[in-house]
């Protein structure tokens, strides 16, 4: 059912003639809970870059487990976020391993794909699935990686990603602050930062 648009009240009704469960409440009232911080970002004019449902189709989560499921709990959010509480600061980014979890170009405002490899990587290949998860063209991103893109490979296989976001804890930086060197080399690092491809903070407007 389209429940995205019911109030408390209709949602308490709804639990009491068993047409939702506690458990979808439980979810609604979370997203609910998000919502509201999102809107205080709002009142800021800050933008959010919203990745919610990721890895869609490899079966890592409870979420991914069956396309159609997870379309309406996708729908559930955007619809809840968007019409519901009106929000108008969130950029959508999808990212997935099968264009039967896309949500629609609609519903996505940049497509994401995560890597994780033991060797050096451009990701064209996962760049170019995620391209065709689309109609329309969208910017894509490297929503995840266990190591840090090569500027060189990514030039040589014209993959330039929107971002590519390294992914936590001791893959870049110890409990302490300092950096990790575990996954990534301090020469590698050097590299990638340093190199005129990538965009830093720092060189941000």
């Amino acid at each position: 059912s389209d429940i995205s648009d019911l109030n408390p009240a209709s949602l308490e009704a709804y639990v009491q003639t068993g047409r939702i469960s506690l458990e979808c409440l439980a979810l609604i009232n979370d997203i609910d809970t998000i919502a509201q911080k999102l809107k205080l970002l709002e009142a800021e004019d800050v933008p959010v870059l919203f990745r919610p449902l990721p890895e869609a189709g490899n079966g890592w989560y409870w979420w991914g487990a069956d396309s159609t499921s997870y379309l309406w709990l996708y729908d559930l959010i955007f619809e809840r976020f968007t019409e519901y509480h009106r929000l108008s600061n969130i950029i959508w980014v999808w990212d997935g391993e099968s264009s039967e979890f896309y949500p629609g170009d609609d519903k996505a405002d940049i497509v994401g794909m995560d890597l994780y490899t033991n060797y050096d990587i451009s990701g064209n290949d996962r760049m170019l699935d995620a391209i065709g998860y689309t109609i329309k063209c969208k910017a894509t991103a490297m929503t995840e990686c266990g190591s840090i893109p090569d500027p060189d490979l990514i030039a040589r296989d014209n993959a330039y990603w929107l971002w590519f976001a390294l992914w936590k804890g001791d893959y870049i930086i110890n409990s302490n602050g300092t950096i990790h060197y575990s996954h990534v080399s301090a020469s590698r690092l050097d590299h990638a930062y340093n190199n005129e491809i990538f965009i830093t903070r720092d060189e941000l407007p």
